[in-house]
């Protein structure tokens, strides 16, 4: 992994649950909510709906920032379900910076036609296996990026997949 000067250190994840996501809250408040992320030169927005995390409720964007889909299989057939996840979530102190430097070596950005036919905008920090997915959307006031996701890529298939997208990028 290719350590980058503008690049934070990992978050700490280890101790209690419970003090962990405060924690990572305090991070997301700081870049994001009172931070007011920007991609080229247009704000980026998120979910905030309320989402009930461990007890408490946050933005539905931050727990996507920290959290990833599980499925289960059941007599009913394919449960999904989103669980804390510690790769996404010692990863979130990234968000910002990696937006900010969208543009620097070492970050791929490009767009892509998603087959639902939707364009999506990719931020792979490769050397890091950390990727930003972000959607253009028209707004009253203008355009704006709505954050789609943002994860650690964690396997060869994930980093195949990004590849095939940004060889396929829309020009």
């Amino acid at each position: 992994m290719t350590v980058l000067a503008w690049l934070p250190a990992l978050a700490c994840i280890s101790g209690p649950i419970d003090r962990i996501i405060p924690q990572l809250y305090a991070v997301f408040h700081r870049d994001v909510v009172l931070g007011n992320p920007r991609f080229r030169t247009r704000p980026v927005w998120w979910d905030r709906t309320p989402t009930g995390v461990f007890g408490f409720l946050y933005e539905g964007g931050f727990w996507h920032l920290v959290s990833r889909d599980y499925y289960q299989w059941t007599s009913s057939g394919r449960v999904r379900h989103r669980d804390f996840d510690p790769a996404r979530a010692e990863r979130l102190p990234w968000f910002a910076p990696v937006l900010c430097h969208a543009d620097a070596e070492g970050v791929l950005t490009w767009d892509y036609l998603e087959a639902h036919g939707t364009v999506n905008t990719y931020v792979w920090l490769e050397s890091s296996d950390y990727v930003i997915v972000l959607q253009r959307r028209a707004q009253k006031k203008g355009d704006i990026f709505f954050l789609t996701t943002a994860y650690h890529v964690d396997g060869d298939s994930i980093r195949a997949m990004l590849t095939r997208k940004y060889e396929k990028r829309v020009v």
